[in-house]
């Protein structure tokens, strides 16, 4: 993103500069979508399950606006939980009913000690599918 002092990585690292391999290691042990990014949404790491979530590489993601290039939106997405992760500094979990992919999402974001190249606190960003979760517990509820 313009402005932002960042610069974008080589291919495949993953991660923007200040981040070892080691963090993307870290990212990829997980099968869902996880992600670092500060507080503007601007996206600073990422896992492979985005890369393929996406058919993108890294390099392609990194330092991008997450709700535009995940939700195709140039506002918050609605029942994101970093705005208010980022107001309380503490971590936020909520579940959302994910139109555009037909299914509900466990989106979390967890303020980190980490500060990206602007200085910024960097939240980890995790979003799963959730939806036979969902299922089930509706289901034992009747």
């Amino acid at each position: 993103m313009a402005g932002t002092g960042a610069t974008k990585s080589g291919a495949g690292s993953g991660a923007t500069p200040g981040f070892d391999a080691s963090i993307r290691t870290l990212l990829d042990a997980f099968p869902y979508y996880v992600m670092l990014i500060d507080a503007d949404h601007r996206i600073l790491a990422v896992n492979a399950a985005v890369e393929r979530a996406l058919g993108l590489s890294a390099s392609d993601i990194l330092c991008q606006h997450c709700p535009t290039l995940i939700h195709g939106t140039s506002s918050g997405y609605p029942g994101c939980p970093l705005a208010e992760a980022v107001a309380t500094q503490s971590a936020v979990e909520s579940e959302l009913f994910d139109e555009a992919a037909g299914a509900w999402m466990r989106a979390c974001v967890y303020p980190t000690s980490l500060r990206g190249d602007t200085g910024q606190t960097v939240y980890l960003h995790t979003a799963r599918d959730i939806s036979e979760e969902i299922t089930t517990r509706t289901s034992r509820e009747r």
